[in-house]
C-alpha cells in the first residue's frame, strides 16, 4: 500500500504520527511524508520521503499570534486552532495535498490531529483516513467544532462530521483521559514498543537520580506568546501540575 503521512510543521504534531508510520513503513508498505517546506529536515531525520507543501504566509501567522496576548487562554486556543490551523495552514497546503494525491495516488492517508488540508484532499478523491491524536481527546472536542466553518471554506462536504467519522489512532493511555469520550472518532490505543522495551533506561538524565515514569506535558502554541495564570493552568492539568510547572520557570534565570 501506499501512505501518505500528512502533518504540519510542528515536532508536537509529527511526533505522534513517527511510530504509526514507521510500522507501515517496516511492514513494507511505501511512505511519504506530507508537510511544509520548512519542516523537511524533520522529516528526513526521522527516515521518511519528503512531500512539500506549502507553509502559512508568514505575515498572516503574524497577525495571529501578535494579538494572542490579548485573548485569554481559551480564547487565544480558540484563535488559533480556528485561523492558523483551520484558515492558514490548511489553505497554504491544500494545492501541495492535492497534488501529492492526485499525482502518487496514496491508498491511505495518515494525518494527525491539526492538519485538515490532507482530510479535505481525502474526502475529495474518496481516499480513506486514518486520524492519529496528538494528545487528549479533549483537545480535539475543542478544536472540532472551530473548524467547521473553515472546512467548508476550503470545500469539504462533511466539515467535523467527516472527521468524527474517521477511524482515530492514539497512544495516549485511557487513565489519561479526563472524561468518557464523547467529541472524538472510534479510538484505537496502541503502545510504542521501544518505550515500552526501554523503559526510561533511554531516557536524558534530566533529573539526577530519579526513576519515576516521565509524562510529557505541552501547552501548545499559545505558551510561546503569552503568560497564562495560575488558575487558567490549573483548568487545563489540574492544581499540583500548575503549581510543579510555575515553580519549573520561577527557578529558571
Amino acid at each position: 500500500m501506499r501512505v501518505l503521512v500528512a502533518t504540519t510543521a510542528g515536532a508536537g504534531h509529527f511526533g505522534p504520527l513517527v511510530p504509526f508510520a514507521a510500522a507501515c513503513r517496516d511492514s513494507g508498505h511505501e511512505v511519504r511524508v506530507a508537510a511544509p517546506a520548512s519542516f523537511a529536515s524533520a522529516v528526513q531525520r526521522a527516515g521518511f520521503d519528503h512531500v512539500p507543501v506549502a507553509d502559512g504566509p508568514a505575515d498572516e501567522l503574524r497577525a495571529v499570534f501578535q494579538g494572542l496576548s490579548r485573548l485569554s487562554l481559551e480564547e487565544a486556543n480558540a484563535a488559533v486552532a480556528r485561523e492558523v490551523f483551520g484558515r492558514i495552514d490548511a489553505r497554504a497546503a491544500l494545492p501541495g495535498m492535492e497534488a501529492a494525491a492526485s499525482e502518487w495516488r496514496p491508498d491511505v492517508i495518515l494525518r494527525e490531529t491539526a492538519e485538515f488540508a490532507s482530510f479535505v484532499v481525502a474526502e475529495a478523491h474518496g481516499i480513506p483516513h486514518v486520524q492519529v491524536a496528538m494528545g487528549l481527546a479533549s483537545f480535539e472536542e475543542f478544536v472540532f467544532p472551530l473548524v467547521e466553518e473553515p472546512l467548508r471554506e476550503l470545500g469539504s462536504k462533511s466539515g467535523t462530521t467527516g472527521l468524527l467519522a474517521a477511524p482515530r489512532l492514539s497512544m495516549v493511555p485511557a487513565l489519561l483521559e479526563d472524561r468518557a469520550l464523547g467529541g472524538v472518532g472510534p479510538t484505537h490505543r496502541f503502545r510504542d514498543r521501544a518505550v515500552v522495551v526501554g523503559g526510561t533506561d533511554n531516557l536524558p538524565d534530566w533529573w539526577p537520580g530519579v526513576r519515576e515514569p516521565l509524562v510529557y506535558v505541552t501547552f501548545g502554541s499559545v505558551a510561546g506568546v503569552r503568560r497564562a495564570t495560575r488558575e487558567e493552568l490549573a483548568a487545563v492539568v489540574g492544581a499540583k501540575t500548575a503549581d510543579a510547572v510555575l515553580a519549573f520557570f520561577a527557578s529558571r534565570p
